[in-house]
Parts: structure tokens; sequence; C-alpha cells
């Protein structure tokens, strides 16, 4: 840094002394032959150098960091504040801690980021992506609604250890009208989607609606309590017949 800074230093004095040469050469005779205008010409870029110097020495010894050490990309930083927001909420988005965590400088938060409100709204907005719509098209690629219920159950209740990203945007959203519309949206297309599940597997709209609403609470009870735990494939195979009988209504055989 401070090689720079010399170097930066050596640049701007020589173009200080071939800007005084071009105005000098440019002057008429009489006024260059003046012995007093050019002390006082010598005198201003003296002066001038000296105040570039020590302004250059001043952003040396802060060491401002103007391009990021590392790159890192917008999903990165983005993928980073899911992990830190679900770990604790919106008070875990430090930039300095995050920048650290990624081995880069603060400015590059800035670069993808206007602010921290705009940050915080992305990863949402990239979460809601992730843990919905992705789900929604995995399930969706079977032909039929028995497989597609199906596939949807076993994403449900296989991920576990995700941290509560879902209860801190329910926190957040108490203050925040943004965040509260984007989870009403969240939650009303995951039970939206189940709903037009059952009704395909035969089921009366009504009662669809209904158990669909039932499935998504039991949901956030169960992930309330296993979301610290692995839980196995057969666990999850076992908890998904029981959901099909108990709480689906379809008698054994559709699985």
């Amino acid at each position: 840094m401070q090689t720079n800074g010399y170097l930066c230093t050596r640049h701007l004095k020589s173009v200080s002394c071939m800007g005084a040469f071009f105005v000098l050469h440019m002057l008429p005779i009489q006024v260059r032959s003046c012995v007093d205008f050019l002390n006082d010409i010598v005198q201003i870029l003296l002066v001038y150098n000296i105040c570039i110097i020590i302004f250059i020495d001043v952003i040396v010894q802060m060491e401002v960091d103007i391009i990021p050490k590392v790159i890192v990309t917008e999903e990165q930083w983005i993928q980073k504040g899911i992990e830190q927001f679900a770990q604790s909420g919106a008070d875990g988005l430090v930039i300095e801690k995050m920048s650290a965590d990624l081995g880069c400088s603060k400015s590059s938060f800035y670069w993808y980021f206007k602010n921290r409100h705009e940050f915080i709204t992305r990863l949402v907005q990239r979460w809601a992506e992730l843990s919905t719509n992705q789900v929604i098209q995995t399930s969706s690629v079977h032909e039929k609604p028995e497989d597609q219920i199906t596939d949807l159950l076993t994403q449900m209740f296989s991920a576990t250890r995700k941290g509560d990203f879902l209860f801190y945007l329910r926190k957040a959203s108490k203050d925040s009208p943004a965040f509260h519309t984007i989870l009403e949206t969240i939650e009303q297309a995951r039970m939206k989607y189940a709903e037009e599940l059952f009704t395909k597997a035969g089921m009366n709209p009504e009662a669809a609606a209904h158990k669909s609403t039932l499935l998504y609470h039991y949901y956030l009870g169960w992930y309330e309590r296993s979301k610290y735990e692995p839980v196995g494939e057969e666990e999850v195979n076992r908890h998904i017949d029981m959901l099909w009988v108990q709480l689906l209504g379809f008698k054994g055989g559709v699985r």
C-alpha cells in the first residue's frame, strides 16, 4: 500500500511539473521574465504538491479499501445472509462479520446491495424461492397426484437442521408490512399447492382446503420439535405413512 502511495505521489509531481512548464511556456516573454511572477508560480506548485502528498499519506494510513480483496459473488452474499438469518435473525446480519467469514472486504457488500434493508429483502426472496418454489417444481415432475403428494411430504419431513429462518421471518414481519406480505405469500402458496394436489387425488375441494391447512400447521409443529435433530429415511417413511392414513384419509395402499 505504501509503494502504491509513493508511486502515486511521484506521478502527481511529474504532472504538476509538466503543467507548470506548459503555463510558463504559453505566457508572454515579458511576463515569463518577471522574477516575482516565477517565484509565485513556484510557491503555488510547492504548496500544491505538499497538499497532494499529505492527502495520499492520509489515505495510506487509513488503509482505505476501494477494491475488494477477494471476489465474492452476489449469490455467495445471499447464501451467507440466509445462513446467518436462520441462526439469529436480522441481528445476525453484521456486514463486517459476514465479510470476514467470506474472506472479502466490506466494500464488496455495497457493490451488490444499496443498504442492509435491500440485502434482507433479497435474501428473504431467495429463501422463498429455494424453500417453496423449488419444492413445488420438484414434486410437480411426477405424473400421478399420489406421487406428487409423496414427493412433497418427503421433502417437507426430511428437511431438518436448517435453523429458524421461518421463525425469524415471522418475528420480522410484525414490524415490517413488506415482510408480512412476503410471509403471507409464502405460506398461502404452500397450502394452496397441497390443496390442489389433494383435489387431484380425489378429495372434494372443501376437504382439500381444510386438510392442506391442517397439514401445514402440523408441519410447523413437527419442525419446531425436530429442527435440531437428523431424521433418518425410515423415520420419514413411517411418518408419511401415518399422515396418509390419519390426516389425509387415504387408506393403505396409496404409497
